[in-house]
């Protein structure tokens, strides 16, 4: 029954710039007011009336006076959420004070960052940076990175499932490091040579800058993530009872596409698009498993341009799904066409990239239906599900 329950649309068009000890800011163009709430308690109704010129571009809006931004008392590791009078969430909400945000110690004393102090005082730490679960629902410290007076900064992770850790180390061992994959390096000793805690997972910390889309990365930054994803979808781990891919806690973003879709297209109550459905979903399920990250969005990588290196993070979606995933979810902020020039002449691959982004589109994309794009895309699944998969595609 739950597949087919009612859907409501619960997310404004708009954006939280910023969460810091001095307020919020940001824009909303669904409404001309919003609502901040901090840990579950309404505090302010503030006007959108800050002239965004940026965000009217990106809204199509027609006005400019979208933007607000709000001084209010707020301290490191309250969560605030902020929403239209109707209660639609703006995208990112709810956020958290200081979340990846570098920090003084002292604010070690409050409440939330308990679990931290005693591993900030193992480590000497200068200064420390936690992170927060992103579940709108919960509202939980999952780590911190730990400036250390050696210069090495460490990443803790204090809030995992159970078995998680084995599965960590597993995958570390079998599938990171063999293959030369760029990802933190899981640590076992610490720098002052400390025994470290076993309720506790430890990295080192990527350094770097991260991005939200992948329009502001290059495009040799762009091929380098791919020829990542090229060497991790190239792996076969063995599959069996035993298999550390058994232990992992896969989040299902594909079973939540699949869903949205499915929901969507019976809602129309289209012949047409029910058959499109149908064929999509058939395709989908014929298509090879690869070895997939999971969750390969943009934030995902971190960028060092002094080096020109980049970094994967967040390996804990790790399991097999269909081909052209992975790279359907990273170049997601493109469009169809320029993402399509990125990718080989593999029709498999092709078909699972056009099928997911079609999905992730339908769900995120307002009005993508009525786009030029909807037609584009289907018309060239069409032709792939035409090829034989052992015949090389043409962007023609």
């Amino acid at each position: 029954m739950g597949l087919f329950r009612p859907h409501r649309q619960n997310t404004a068009t708009g954006a939280i710039d910023r969460i810091g000890t001095d307020g919020v800011r940001g824009w909303c163009s669904t409404s001309d007011r919003v609502v901040i709430t901090v840990n579950g308690q309404p505090r302010i109704t503030a006007l959108c009336w800050v002239k965004r010129p940026d965000a009217q571009r990106a809204s199509g809006a027609t006005t400019d006076r979208l933007g607000y931004h709000i001084k209010l008392p707020i301290q490191p590791g309250d969560q605030v959420a902020i929403h239209t009078p109707e209660g639609q969430l703006l995208p990112g909400s709810p956020g958290f004070v200081g979340d990846k945000e570098w920090l003084d110690l002292h604010w070690l004393s409050l409440p939330v960052f308990t679990p931290l102090g005693t591993l900030a005082e193992q480590f000497e730490a200068t200064h420390f940076c936690p992170f927060f679960h992103r579940n709108r629902r919960k509202r939980q410290l999952i780590g911190a990175a730990f400036d250390t007076p050696s210069g090495q900064i460490i990443w803790a992770k204090v809030a995992f499932a159970r078995g998680e850790k084995a599965a960590i180390a597993d995958y570390h061992a079998n599938i990171i490091t063999p293959y030369g994959l760029p990802a933190p390096q899981l640590l076992t000793q610490p720098p002052n040579g400390t025994p470290l805690p076993e309720q506790v997972i430890f990295f080192e910390y990527a350094q770097g800058h991260n991005y939200k889309s992948p329009l502001r990365l290059s495009v040799e930054e762009r091929q380098k993530v791919l020829a990542t994803l090229t060497t991790l979808h190239g792996i076969a781990p063995l599959i069996g009872r035993r298999s550390f891919l058994f232990r992992l806690t896969v989040k299902q973003n594909l079973y939540r596409l699949i869903t949205h879709f499915v929901n969507d297209t019976l809602r129309s109550c289209s012949p047409r698009r029910i058959r499109l459905m149908t064929s999509m979903l058939w395709q989908l399920a014929r298509l090879p498993r690869v070895l997939s990250h999971g969750d390969m969005h943009s934030s995902n990588v971190i960028l060092d341009h002094q080096a020109e290196t980049i970094t994967v993070i967040d390996w804990d979606h790790l399991g097999m799904r269909p081909t052209g995933y992975d790279e359907a979810f990273f170049l997601s902020g493109l469009s169809f066409r320029e993402a399509l020039e990125h990718l080989p002449n593999e029709r498999d691959m092709r078909l699972g990239f056009t099928i997911v982004l079609f999905c992730r589109k339908l769900m995120y994309t307002r009005h993508f239906v009525t786009t030029p794009e909807y037609d584009e895309m289907i018309a060239y699944f069409h032709q792939l599900r035409k090829q034989k998969a052992t015949v090389p595609t043409t962007d023609s």
